[in-house]
């Protein structure tokens, strides 16, 4: 298994799983060079270093500037694994010690809206509506390249039986294998080369994922979730008519 893969099967955030992929391949960097070899806000970058060192996953070489090494990723995972089963069994002791309040009752019909940043809530969002959908996936995806762990929940829901249309924006380098798998098990991906795409994903006519970004920077995604039924009439219908205007994939 490649290293990335591994990554998006743990607990790291976006940026840790760069700055540890930047590391892993070479000997050293200070901040501002690693900075420029990833996509990391420049903003992010030193509390993202911070971060794994507690981690104890990279060591810091005291010179001026700072420079910032992994010495070993295997050992530094398994040492950070080691600490994180001490830390869980410590918590699973105070479970039975937990105060609880009673459940007050809450309108059933209230909307239910979540608004949040970052593309690792957004990818961990998408995962959650794919993994619940029963029966149809409507999406537009101008990348369409994901991680291992969102392609692959994809790949399950197809199998599943999951009624999947996807629009994406090109065929490219990046997303070439994801398109190919998901029409080989039977999803139906067009291509609409439009300026205007914007993403999201609708689950069973029952709620919506969408998300903002600026892919010519390095900002964060901004995604909005909701079961408004007035919003999901309106993409369905957006959706229904972008479908109609793509073109069938022609890989060859």
């Amino acid at each position: 298994m490649q290293l990335a893969q591994f990554l998006d099967q743990m607990d790291f955030n976006r940026y840790e799983k760069e700055v540890i992929l930047f590391l892993a391949g070479v000997d050293h960097a200070e901040a501002q060079k690693i900075y420029k070899g990833t996509k990391i806000p420049k903003g992010r970058i030193y509390s993202i270093l911070e971060s794994l060192k507690e981690k104890n996953i990279l060591q810091i070489i005291p010179t001026k500037p700072k420079q910032y090494k992994i010495e070993d990723i295997r050992r530094g995972i398994q040492e950070y694994l080691h600490q994180k089963r001490l830390a869980l069994k410590e918590q699973s002791l105070k479970i039975p010690l937990l105060e609880l309040k009673e459940k007050v009752f809450s309108e059933t019909n209230a909307p239910s809206v979540s608004l949040f940043t970052g593309r690792e809530d957004h990818l961990q969002y998408l995962i959650s509506l794919r993994n619940r959908a029963k029966k149809r996936l409507l999406q537009v995806a101008p990348l369409f390249a994901g991680t291992f762990a969102s392609n692959l929940s994809l790949h399950k829901a197809i199998q599943r039986g999951i009624k999947v249309n996807v629009i994406t924006k090109k065929v490219t380098v990046e997303n070439r294998k994801n398109i190919l798998d998901c029409l080989h098990l039977g999803a139906e991906v067009k291509i609409l080369d439009s300026p205007d795409l914007i993403y999201f994903l609708i689950q069973d006519t029952n709620e919506f994922l969408l998300g903002i970004e600026d892919y010519q920077k390095k900002e964060e995604r901004l995604s909005f979730a909701s079961r408004n039924p007035n919003l999901l009439f309106i993409l369905e219908e957006y959706f229904e008519k972008m479908w109609k205007e793509a073109k069938e994939v022609k890989i060859k």
